[in-house]
């Protein structure tokens, strides 16, 4: 299942992986899961400046403020948690629930910072009614333990905070190292 989900993200935009695979119980019931990590840039992904019209109807352009660039960037992560959780699910049918944790190359210090995790159920996913438009950054938070941070009055996205001896702990650690023997790339 591992490798099915990894050639389905070979195309996309941002690299993912599937880092694990298995079946748990939680509250009584077997759940059939992936993990995925995404990698992501930071908010420099997102232009300064936007298109815009003046009042006089010429077209013109914009520089965004620092909140609102930080709006469009988190929408942006969520909109990149929801597509590469529900390819995941399309390539793993047997799954029930696909786990996506999204870092980035990390602001103080080498390596990887976790900015988003989740875990949608497939059953969550196929009741979306996807054709509303609805706000990628609301539907990334109907996920159970979703974590994600922000800091000041432009809530700029930060890593939140993992716990020492987790299992994402150690995910991240094993990150670092891969990303150290692999030059840095």
């Amino acid at each position: 299942m591992i490798e099915a989900v990894d050639r389905a993200f070979a195309d996309n935009a941002s690299d993912s992986v599937c880092v694990d695979a298995g079946t748990t119980v939680i509250d009584g019931s077997s759940v059939n899961y992936v993990s995925v990590v995404v990698m992501y840039g930071d908010v420099t992904v997102i232009p300064e400046h936007r298109p815009d019209v003046t009042p006089g109807g010429k077209l013109t352009i914009k520089k965004r403020t620092k909140s609102d660039r930080n709006a469009l960037y988190a929408r942006a992560i969520a909109s990149t948690v929801l597509v590469t959780a529900k390819e995941a699910l399309a390539v793993a049918p047997g799954a029930t629930e696909v786990r996506v944790m999204v870092v980035r190359p990390a602001a103080v210090r080498s390596g990887v910072e976790p900015i988003f995790a989740g875990a949608y159920s497939r059953a969550l996913l196929d009741s979306v009614d996807w054709s509303r438009n609805d706000d990628p950054f609301v539907v990334a938070f109907d996920g159970s333990d979703v974590r994600y941070s922000t800091k000041g009055s432009a809530h700029e996205v930060v890593a939140f905070p993992v716990p020492t001896g987790s299992s994402m702990a150690g995910l991240l650690d094993a990150l670092d190292r891969a990303i150290a023997s692999a030059g840095g790339e």
